[in-house]
């Protein structure tokens, strides 16, 4: 098998205006699309096999990447007695634990996002992840999914990045 690129990455989310106002807002995703089941139920082939059909979603993405890869936000349409929550994943657990988005100035974003009301889950580190030398900081989304932005302070990721001297 040959995987020719990422398409999306699926946020389900408990109230997907909520969770649009934070992606497009607070981090700056663009629409591309809002969609509904269509009828469709798509539950077997993701191995689900009660609980909602009907679903509400909304394709994002950044910059002028309308092809993505996207993060796709989706709502079951489930009533609440339906709802099952469990806590947020933690950066160590098993599964999806973090997304992470590129930014230009970690600092800068910290700010812009601490006016907007969130809270970190821990401070901004400096640190060398394989070749690179990144900055990150961590914060939530609405629903507990851990959101990671990172600055390439010395360079672009793509390739070998810049970086000062050991």
């Amino acid at each position: 098998m040959q995987i020719s690129r990422i398409i999306h990455t699926n946020v389900v989310c408990a109230d997907i205006e909520r969770s649009l106002k934070f992606y497009t807002q607070v981090l700056g995703a663009k629409v591309h699309e809002r969609v509904d089941d269509g009828g469709a139920d798509i539950r077997e082939s993701l191995g689900v096999t009660d609980g909602p059909v009907r679903y509400r979603a909304a394709l994002l993405y950044w910059d002028d990447n309308r092809g993505g890869p996207y993060v796709d936000l989706l709502e079951w349409q489930a009533t609440s007695s339906d709802r099952v929550a469990r806590p947020p994943l933690s950066a160590q657990d098993y599964g999806y634990a973090r997304m992470a988005f590129e930014v230009d100035d970690v600092v800068a974003a910290e700010r812009e996002l601490q006016e907007a009301g969130l809270s970190w889950v821990g401070p901004i580190q400096e640190a060398r992840v394989g070749p690179w030398v990144v900055k990150m900081v961590c914060c939530r989304d609405p629903d507990g999914s851990l959101i990671e932005l990172t600055e390439f302070p010395y360079g672009k990721r793509r390739g070998r990045a810049a970086q000062p001297a050991d």
